[in-house]
């Protein structure tokens, strides 16, 4: 999911679908999560799952690559 990744104090400063952002992965007792914002287009993409075999990385890069997409207007004003 992560194009590179600069890891630290549990935050990751990383690039998504080519775009920069900040957020953190994780699981715990069944559960699984990803967030991550991307700054400069004011968003934020929040992953949550208790389904053991979820891939959380994937679904977040695949909603980047939607919210990214010019063919979709997800700018919200």
């Amino acid at each position: 999911c992560l194009d590179d990744a600069h890891y630290g104090y549990g935050v990751i400063i990383a690039h998504i679908s080519g775009k920069p952002c900040i957020g953190h992965f994780g699981k715990i007792l069944g559960f699984k999560g990803t967030m991550f914002k991307f700054s400069y287009r004011n968003s934020c993409i929040i992953v949550l799952s208790n389904f053991k075999h979820a891939n959380v990385g994937a679904l977040t890069k695949a909603l980047a690559d939607i919210l990214f997409d010019p063919l979709y207007d997800c700018d919200v004003h």
